[in-house]
């Protein structure tokens, strides 16, 4: 757009600056004529693949709501120029310094945005600093542009934000672009630079590097914005299920080599190894010991201490269960 459509009106709004330009069209600041409203105007380029494109992701959009998705005013034309409005955002992630301390809520609100999306069935393709927007020092997931559903999506996204070796976008990929744009917020570094970062981490760098690692590196134990969402909000549990199952399979495995090492004890003590007396038969080229031979009152009591302990080994024994929260151990105390 040329600089002489500044101060004109458009249908009730007048253009006050412009703000930014895009491959899709020109976003100004602009007034609304009636309400006084300060909002984001974008003119879109007329009659394009990517106007119409956008266009398909405004209808989109415009049938959720949540706090921390930019919202979308009005949409209308003048002439076969189409445009539409939407909140003024004052600033960016990239362009404002927030302390880990504040970037722990902001990483909740913006990961519930994303759930928001994609629990709709869409992917938004273009999450990174530039496009997270404070709206009156409020965080939202801004740019909309590239917004469509998720068996539509094509590839797209920005450099550094987009999953290695992918070439179609699904929630993972949305996941994977705003945890590298939480570590960026936080470390001040590239995307490209993770998992660097300078300095020593406090306890609430550690959540969002933590949240980064169990997203980005791969194999990856973060893979959705509502698993994500879970960790942030309760990051010395997220996990714990995990950790559950690791810890049952080990102490499944100490129980039955424990109950092995018992069995093993009475069978020898039973059998009465290390008790017996031996007598030696002397002949003129071996000498031969053996065994004493048991008198049939002795055979009849271990026949019976042999039978009370294998009830004993099968009452204490460990069973494995898998239940509905994973791996646990019990004894069986049936006889």
């Amino acid at each position: 757009m040329k600089p002489k459509i500044l101060n004109t009106v458009m249908d009730g709004y007048k253009l006050l600056a412009e703000h930014g330009s895009g491959s899709s069209g020109i976003v100004y600041q602009a007034e609304n004529l009636i309400s006084r409203q300060i909002v984001a105007l974008k003119i879109l380029s007329a009659k394009t693949y990517l106007a119409q494109r956008e266009l398909a992701a405004l209808r989109l959009l415009q049938t959720i709501e949540h706090p921390n998705l930019i919202r979308i005013h009005h949409i209308g034309q003048t002439g076969d120029q189409v445009f539409y409005t939407m909140d003024w955002c004052e600033s960016s992630l990239a362009r404002r310094k927030v302390s880990p301390e504040e970037l722990v809520p902001i990483a909740r609100k913006l990961t519930g945005a994303l759930a928001e999306l994609h629990k709709h069935g869409l992917i938004h393709r273009d999450i990174k600093p530039d496009n997270i927007l404070f709206r009156n020092g409020d965080i939202v997931l801004g740019d909309i542009g590239l917004i469509t559903r998720g068996e539509h999506a094509t590839f797209a996204g920005s450099p550094g934000f987009m999953v290695p070796g992918q070439s179609t976008p699904n929630e993972y990929s949305d996941c994977y672009a705003l945890a590298k744009s939480l570590y960026c917020a936080l470390s001040g570094e590239k995307p490209d630079n993770f998992p660097f970062y300078p300095g020593t981490l406090s306890q609430s760098a550690a959540i969002i590097m933590r949240a980064a690692l169990a997203v980005c590196s791969p194999p990856p134990k973060i893979r959705t914005a509502a698993e994500l969402l879970q960790f942030l909000k309760k990051p010395e549990t997220a996990f714990r299920s995990r950790k559950f199952k690791l810890w049952a399979c080990l102490s499944a495995v100490v129980l039955i080599l424990l109950a092995a090492a018992v069995g093993c004890f009475f069978y020898f003590k039973s059998s009465g190894m290390g008790q017996k007396t031996f007598e030696v038969k002397k002949s003129e080229k071996t000498m031969e010991i053996r065994p004493a031979e048991k008198t049939s009152q002795e055979k009849s009591l271990d026949e019976s201490r042999r039978e009370a302990e294998e009830r004993l080994l099968r009452k204490n024994r460990p069973v494995i269960h898998n239940g509905p929260f994973g791996l646990y151990v019990t004894r069986d105390d049936t006889l």
